[in-house]
């Protein structure tokens, strides 16, 4: 980070030469340079996520998707129990949110998902499906963007 003003002033003052005696060279250079930097900004970009959100990128999709399986393939009581597994204290914001948005009264989020309790449906990273030791609860969704998972207890 030291060498960050360095390197700035460098830069100015090689433009600066550069100008004055080779005006060729300076427009290839900076062609050059704005090829290079419109080049990574095209390989870089994303319109799903924010790196330091990657995980809540889902969080709507998922919130759809519940919508969509409360009556298909969710067992449809009056209410529906969300957990989540690991990350709960992350995804509680946007869950409420969501569930004030779209009024979802009947979407309890429970937080943190311990096995044996009632939850309906549960929203898991893809690494610890593994301990997830509850048979009644089957597959629906997998989302690649923020490596999670959602299961749920199949119509009865």
């Amino acid at each position: 980070m030291f060498y960050f003003p360095l390197f700035i002033l460098l830069l100015a003052f090689l433009f600066d030469d550069l100008i004055r005696k080779k005006k060729n060279i300076f427009i290839l250079v900076i062609i050059g340079i704005a090829i290079v930097f419109t080049y990574n900004f095209v390989i870089n970009i994303n319109f799903n996520y924010v790196k330091s959100w990657k995980k809540e990128a889902d969080t709507k999709d998922m919130i759809n998707d519940i919508i969509e399986l409360k009556t298909k393939v969710i067992d449809n009581d009056n209410s529906l129990n969300l957990s989540v597994l690991k990350w709960s204290w992350l995804y509680d914001n946007d869950i409420f949110y969501y569930k004030q948005k779209y009024h979802l009264d009947w979407l309890n989020f429970k937080g943190y998902y311990n096995n044996g309790d009632s939850s309906n449906i549960v929203f898991l990273d893809k690494s610890d499906v593994d301990s997830l030791n509850n048979p009644s609860l089957k597959f629906v969704k997998d989302y690649p963007c923020s490596n999670m998972v959602l299961f749920g207890k199949e119509k009865k």
